[in-house]
């Protein structure tokens, strides 16, 4: 499917506003807000197949001058135009958004801690599209538009090192400059968890959690209780987690199994020519060994995902930090 042109579908009015060419009339002047060129609106009385979108035209179109950059540019100073409002009036601006961090889907509201709004205030390394503040004047939240080009790693690094949040909003279609509030309460990006932060790194943390649920014995039939750990990341996500067997439970974490009624004893593999410790069967000793470990995992952690929350029975252990550990 071939990419739908952007037109040039804003522009100034009379009165110095910035209109849409939906919401334009015609009869009035318009200008481009990025040039400052003479436009006339083209907008037809016709629907449907074969009527063009409404849009406005240059007179004398300057080389510079592209329907990307004034879509920036629109959707930016509308944005912040709205925000601004927003937060005189003490209203909320919700939205969810999956955390990258730790998988969980939170509902926020973007102006909690804004005070005041500013417009590529320069941060000496970066000039953000628009600067969230709080009440003490400080810069926290970084809000940038993207139509053709994201943010350059300095600045995301810079952003990382002063713990600015980044809330970035990524255009295709001018159509998104008729529903800018819907439109950004879907951001693309969204650099903020619940979750605490490293002291070492800043980093976002995962948690650990030790997952208990009853099985069956292999040997006896008997109900068997098995117990391994993992991150809430993975186990949120959909992704198969990254498994820590009984082989290699720290002792706080034996204890915290045998505490939750799984069996845990150390025994002999002939196939691994090794002892390690194992889910074990209370009544039998048969034990459970790695390979048939992985089988078992994979159908209680899909049926948790698949929506039977019950399957699975989640201890917390500790937060942990992915990066330095």
């Amino acid at each position: 499917m071939s990419k739908v042109k952007i037109l040039y579908t804003s522009a100034l009015n009379s009165n110095g506003n910035l209109v849409t060419a939906l919401n334009a009339e015609k009869g009035n002047v318009f200008t481009c807000p990025i040039c400052k060129g003479q436009m006339n609106l083209r907008k037809s009385e016709r629907e449907g197949p074969g009527s063009r979108r409404p849009h406005f035209a240059h007179k004398a179109l300057s080389p510079n001058c592209t329907p990307e950059g004034l879509l920036h540019h629109s959707f930016k100073m509308m944005f912040a135009d709205i925000l601004k409002k927003y937060i005189e009036n003490g209203k909320p601006f919700p939205f969810k958004k999956k955390c990258d961090y730790c998988g969980k889907e939170h509902c926020w509201d973007l102006l909690k801690r804004a005070r005041d709004v500013k417009i590529e205030m320069d941060l000496g390394s970066c000039r953000p599209d628009i600067m969230l503040l709080n009440g003490n004047g400080n810069p926290y939240l970084a809000i940038e538009v993207v139509v053709s080009h994201s943010p350059e790693e300095e600045v995301l690094e810079y952003y990382r090192k002063n713990k600015i949040v980044l809330f970035q909003i990524n255009l295709s279609t001018e159509a998104d400059l008729n529903k800018i509030c819907e439109r950004a309460s879907k951001p693309d990006v969204f650099t903020f968890c619940t979750n605490p932060r490293c002291s070492k790194c800043g980093f976002f943390m995962d948690k650990r959690l030790l997952a208990v649920w009853t099985s069956e014995c292999y040997r006896c039939r008997s109900p068997m209780n098995i117990a391994i750990t993992m991150t809430e990341k993975n186990l949120i996500s959909g992704e198969l987690p990254s498994e820590k067997m009984p082989k290699y439970f720290l002792e706080k974490e034996i204890q915290m199994a045998k505490a939750n009624g799984v069996f845990i004893r150390k025994h002999y593999s002939k196939t691994m020519d090794c002892s390690y410790n194992a889910c074990t069967c209370q009544r039998c000793g048969a034990f459970l060994g790695e390979h048939y470990m992985i089988d078992e995992i994979m159908n209680v952690v899909y049926a948790y995902q698949g929506g039977n929350k019950d399957v699975l029975k989640l201890i917390d252990i500790e937060y942990f930090c992915p990066r330095c550990e």
